[in-house]
């Protein structure tokens, strides 16, 4: 039975081994090397496709004859070969023995394969198959007639080989042999395939070149090897008839670029013969540079390649393209070339001739930058050198400013061109080139450094420096941490020589974002610049070395941007700044930086606010709150960044709906130091606003720098230091140390002869100066005089920036400072106008001073008015401006008798003016004094004053969430189940994740909501509960109907001095009276509105306690434990802690106790339960629980708030 099977496919099986054959003898060594190569070529080019073809689409027996099967295997195989063959030339493999012969066989195979299934389908006694005994008995048999389709099949094909040899024999005997010389090269196996094709300036390359010679005589041939535009080599060549040279040809690339024309061209009597050619890469091999030795030089220079000046470059143009110098795309100038809808073909270009004194190596540096903001493509970026293109890049999409540069080959003179060319018609177009340059092949590479470093702690970096400068060179190596030299190292290097230098610092700063900066300098001037990012953060297992650096933090004025001034806005773009109320985390205000509506941005374009702040060097710990307003979270649009003298500590992308955030980042700081809130554009987009607010540095007491979400914080009135006796016969001294509505010098003194009485001129007002300057008013002036009764008022006050070339500072009240020119690096031409009238100009060194003095009436003559330092000229030509001031030429006069709110001035001295109030000046409840720039909370008693202060400390009372919106019209009613988690203004444990409350609420339509249907609960744990969103103490242990309001909860440690006091709620306060000369106990006491309510010793370990009786049980309201009593001498301290106050008004709660529509249902010792005796209909602003919960409704949702 397997053998009636067999004999179905045998003839499938044969075709198969001789596939097999085939490949064996076309392809395998050493089998390819015998005749049998010839044959087997034949079979699988001429039969073997064609017949497993014919077999797939003809499976029957006797639906084709034997002849004509075979006849018809023989075409389709040629018609197979000859489209495969086209096929494979025109991908990488080209039309060669292995992937023709490899592919031919693939095909067959798969046909083969059709052929069994074909032929499995077939019924079997219609199934074809190989009859060999049929066959060999037909051939004997005589008495058979072929069919007439066989006769005529067979007599053609017998016709064709007979007319095909007596052609080939005629062509033979009749040729008149061809006058020919043939060139070729050959690849490492002598085939034509497996070229070199990545080669190495300097460094000798082979390939096999053959010539031979069938020109009927002798023939002198010269054969040159050419790379680009440049000979390599010359060949001097005689060869006789049929005579064959094929020798291996040495050539040594003198040039680099990508697919370059390696050709070989056959000269015969003079002139161009024959020529072959590869394209080939070549470039520098760095791991053996003794073959650059030959061709490294010294760079010339490329007149004005930074395009400060009119000249040196020649624009051209086939059609409207035009170009010139401009300054809009970069502070410096640039060379723009501008098309208005070019077509295919145009193109615009600016060139100049290079002279060198001799051929050489050079590295070509560039910058360029296009106006394509999308993808659309069309436009090639060229740079030619000698009119071969040596680089090209397409203007798709703006990716900011380009920083390029690659080796190229100059000649004794070259021609250098930057182009612009439009391969198809295209939208308008800008494109600007700048900072051009050749420099050498040197290079510094940093090859070890850590990303994160640890302030105090040494660290190493490693850098390589190869020297591809032409001689011997002495090179600097400095290292810079955020701008501070921190390591340096000299060297010498001979040329083509590598170096590894290992340098340790150890970080004397702090930042997330430092730039850690390589400067490799030659002679003075800088060669090679390097830079990194990293983090240098604080040891917390070792905070002590830190804390050394610690240091009381300066003042950030205006820091919760409650009022107008101090920050200082700038900004490039559509960006645009100023206060707002729309959103705040602390008062009413915050600083918004946005986008102008129905405009867009572009990648670099910012918004900003600085502030210049003055200090000592240390540590401090930056706090600020910030929100944006994107709601998704695709990154890389924009950046919310801190910058602190122009390096980058923090930075947060915008993407993700986070709110408000917290955020608290350790910092070093200098003397002078310039603090910078920006919203940065990294991809530009539309309709994005970023908000700043409750700016400030504290005491860096080892917090690490963190991130934290702000859903809201609760301000409370905060004292300033000791509270403020107002008490008869005492003194209230204020200053800008416990009063920040004071400036510094300024000073307020009360005395009071009743309590809370201060008599006509017993309140003195006293500005003192400081130096030439002097607060007045609210203001700050300068004294042009010897004393403060001439004043001229301060526009700008000691700040600095950087600035470049024609670049303006509007520094206000119309003036404008501006960059003319930058001579160099050592001077720089600066012009003052104002209202676009020049003041003056003239031209400052560095480390100079840069003035303007005319004559003010009333004042007198060469008065200063403005003044600034030029500190420093940057690599990138721009120029550091440090302490500017300007003065108004308006002065203001100040005399005797003048009027400042309850004052008026009383004496004028040479360093200060005094006011006295002319009035009485009463404390009582809510009082302010010099034009309520100072505010006070009286007690009822008038013995205290509470000062309010506008920096009130953020996060007294904390809270979590974001309020979540409801749809409403739902099928079946819905239900809005509130609490802790998901809602701001519930009660919630931090520390065990629960919730002090709930509200359930049901909407059976809409918004309607049914008695019965909204239950309240307020659950109890450790005696405490949330009650209608304030924390509550129980005062019956046994059932939760009396509750006292939480008003202090403070778990830090509080330390007090003898005299000293801490300000509670309510009115009261505790106060160190002593400590007890046996030590170890102190003796504290606890006043209420001015009355002693406790007073006692607690030792130490020791609780103090208030205790008040109520319903018949006395119950601490106050306690506090003392951790550490101190005493020495007649002074000493007391640290307290676990500080706990609630309200001794009882909130006492029975079953039916109303709070609006909701009523108490139930009360037991661990919840309080309260349910809407009455339905409920929701709309826009309606208040549940007596007014603790509010709904916004807008459309199909509702939002609780």
């Amino acid at each position: 039975m397997a053998e009636g099977r067999l004999k179905y496919y045998i003839d499938l099986i044969a075709v198969a081994i001789l596939v097999c054959l085939c490949i064996l003898f076309v392809l395998v060594e050493p089998f390819n090397e015998t005749p049998l190569r010839i044959p087997f070529s034949l079979i699988i080019l001429l039969f073997l496709p064609g017949y497993a073809l014919i077999a797939a689409m003809f499976p029957k027996m006797g639906e084709i004859g034997g002849i004509e099967r075979f006849t018809l295997s023989i075409g389709l195989s040629i018609a197979i070969t000859v489209f495969d063959g086209f096929a494979i030339s025109v991908t990488p493999y080209l039309f060669r023995p292995v992937p023709l012969t490899l592919t031919l066989s693939a095909i067959t195979l798969f046909l083969l394969l059709v052929t069994v299934v074909t032929r499995s389908l077939t019924r079997r006694d219609k199934r074809y198959f190989v009859d060999y005994q049929g066959f060999i008995e037909s051939l004997r048999a005589d008495d058979e007639k072929m069919a007439d389709v066989e006769r005529m099949l067979f007599i053609a094909l017998i016709g064709s080989i007979i007319i095909a040899s007596s052609m080939l024999i005629y062509a033979k005997l009749t040729f008149e042999d061809e006058e020919f010389s043939a060139l070729y090269i050959l690849g490492p196996d002598g085939k034509a395939e497996g070229y070199q094709k990545d080669l190495y300036i300097g460094e000798p390359s082979t390939i096999t070149v053959g010539v031979e010679n069938y020109e009927h005589a002798a023939t002198d041939y010269t054969l040159q090897v050419k790379l680009g535009t440049g000979v390599l080599e010359t060949r001097k060549i005689t060869l006789a008839y049929k005579e064959k040279w094929l020798e291996d040809t040495t050539f040594v690339p003198d040039r680099t670029g990508d697919r370059l024309k390696l050709e070989f061209v056959l000269y015969k009597d003079g002139e161009s013969y024959r020529s072959v050619h590869l394209w080939v890469n070549s470039s520098i091999n760095y791991n053996n540079t003794s073959s650059l030795l030959n061709y490294l030089i010294v760079p010339p220079d490329i007149p004005n390649g930074c395009m400060e000046e009119n000249s040196s470059w020649i624009f051209g143009s086939n059609r409207n393209f035009t170009g010139g110098y401009s300054n809009v795309s970069s502070s410096n100038h640039s060379y723009e070339i501008v098309s208005v809808n070019p077509e295919v073909g145009w193109y615009g270009e600016i060139s100049q001739d290079i002279v060198s004194p001799k051929p050489g190596l050079v590295v070509l540096r560039f910058a360029v930058r296009d106006s394509i903001p999308t993808n659309t493509t069309g436009y090639m970026l060229q740079v030619l050198l000698n009119d071969a293109i040596v680089w090209e890049c397409s203007a798709a999409k703006d990716m900011g400013w380009q920083r390029i540069k690659f080796p190229v080959m100059l000649r004794n003179a070259s021609r250098l061109t930057m182009r612009v060319y439009s391969e198809k018609s295209n939208p308008n177009i800008s494109v600007w080139w700048d900072d051009i340059e050749f420099e050498t092949l040197t290079m510094v590479d940093v090859v070890y450094y850590k990303s994160s470093i640890i302030f105090g702690t040494p660290t190493d970096v490693s850098v390589v420096i190869d020297n591809y400068d032409p001689a011997c060179t002495n090179y600097t190596l400095a290292l810079k941490l955020g701008g501070e030299l921190v390591a340096e190292r000299d060297a010498n290097l001979e040329s083509c020589a590598k170096s590894m230098w290992n340098l340790t610092f150890t970080p004397r700063t702090i930042g997330s974002h430092l730039p850690l900066e390589f400067l490799l300098y030659k002679d003075g001037v800088l060669h090679r610049y390097d830079v990194k990012t990293v983090a240098s953060s604080v040891d917390y297992s070792n905070i002590d070395f830190v804390m050394n650096y610690s240091i009381t933090p300066p003042r950030i004025h205006n820091s919760d941007m409650e009022y107008n001034g101090h920050w200082e806005y700038t900004g490039k773009g559509n960006f645009t700044g100023n206060y707002t109320t729309t959103t705040s985390t602390l008062g009413h205000r915050s600083y918004e930086i946005a986008i102008l509506e129905n405009s867009s941005t572009v990648p670099g374009d910012f918004g900003a606010i600085s502030q210049e702040i003055a200090g000592k060097e240390g540590v401090v710990l930056l706090t600020f709150d910030v929100r944006d307003s994107q709601t998704s979270d695709t990154e890389g649009r924009h950046k919310k960044q801190v910058l602190i003298s122009d390096i980058l500590i923090w930075e947060d992308d915008a993407s993700g709906d986070e709110g408000w955030q917290r955020v608290e980042v350790p910092v070093m700081l200098a003397t002078n130091n310039t603090l910078t809130l920006q919203a940065y554009g990294e991809a530009g987009g539309t309709d994005f606003q970023v908000w700043w607010d409750n700016v400030k540095f504290k005491k860096f007491e080892g917090a690490a720098e963190r991130e934290t979400k702000v859903a809201g914080y609760v301000p409370s009135v905060q004292l300033s230091g000791t509270p403020m006796p107002i008490y008869a016969n005492s003194t209230m001294t204020l200053t800008s140390s416990n009063c920040d509505q004071l400036n510094s010098g300024e000073t307020l003194t009360l005395h009071f002869s009743e309590n809370g009485v201060v008599e006509p001129g017993d309140a003195a007002y006293t500005v003192s100066a400081s130096g030439k300057s002097i607060y007045h008013l609210g203001k700050r002036y300068t004294i042009p005089g010897s004393k403060p009764d001439l004043l001229l008022s301060t526009i700008v006050d000691g700040s600095g920036r950087t600035m470049h070339a024609n670049e303006t500072w509007e520094l206000g009240d119309g003036y404008n400072l501006s960059i003319q020119d930058i001579c160099g690096m050592d001077s720089v031409l600066l012009e003052l106008n104002r209202s676009n009238e020049i003041l003056y100009s003239g031209v400052t060194v560095v480390d100079g001073v840069f003035e303007y003095q005319t004559d003010v009436t009333g004042v007198g003559d060469d008065v200063c008015l403005f003044r600034c330092a030029v500190e420093d000229i940057l690599l990138d030509r721009s120029v550091q401006i440090d302490d500017l001031y300007l003065y108004s030429d308006a002065p203001v006069h100040v005399r005797v008798g003048d009027r400042y709110g309850e004052f008026e001035i009383d004496e004028i001295c040479s360093d200060k003016i005094v006011f006295r109030n002319v009035g009485s000046i009463i404390f009582s409840g809510t009082c302010s004094i010099l034009n309520d720039t100072i505010i006070f909370e009286v007690s009822d008693n008038r013995r205290y004053a509470y000062l309010y202060t506008t920096e009130t400390e953020s996060g007294t009372h904390k809270l979590t969430g974001t309020p979540s919106s409801y749809t409403t019209a739902k099928a079946g009613g819905w239900w809005m189940n509130l609490t802790g988690d998901n809602h701001p203004a519930f009660c919630y444990d931090f520390e065990t994740k629960k919730s002090y409350e709930e509200l359930n609420v049901y909407f059976s339509d809409d918004l309607f909501i049914a008695a019965g249907d909204a239950t309240y609960t307020a659950n109890v744990s450790n005696s405490k509960t949330g009650f209608l969103g304030v924390m509550h103490r129980l005062f019956n242990p046994d059932r939760a109907d009396l509750l006292g309001k939480i008003l202090v909860n403070e778990s830090e440690e509080v330390q007090l001095e003898i005299g000293e006091s801490y300000v509670l709620d309510e009115g009261y306060l505790l106060t160190l009276r002593d400590i007890f000369v046996t030590g170890g106990t102190a003796w504290l006491e606890l006043v209420k509105e001015g009355e002693v309510v406790e007073s006692g010793a607690c030792i130490e370990g020791g609780t103090f306690e208030y205790m008040v009786s109520i319903v018949g049980n006395d119950v601490p309201i106050f306690e506090c434990t003392a951790v550490t009593v101190f005493q020495k001498d007649e002074s000493g301290f007391v640290i307290l802690k676990d500080i706990r106050q609630c309200s001794d008004n009882v909130e006492r709660l029975n079953v039916g106790k109303k709070y609006g529509k909701f009523k108490v249902s139930k009360i037991t010792v661990d919840r309080i339960v309260l349910t809407n005796a009455e339905s409920i209909t929701i709309n826009d602003e309606t208040s549940i629980l007596g007014g603790w919960l509010k709904f916004d409704v807008s459309g199909n949702s509702v939002t609780p708030y």
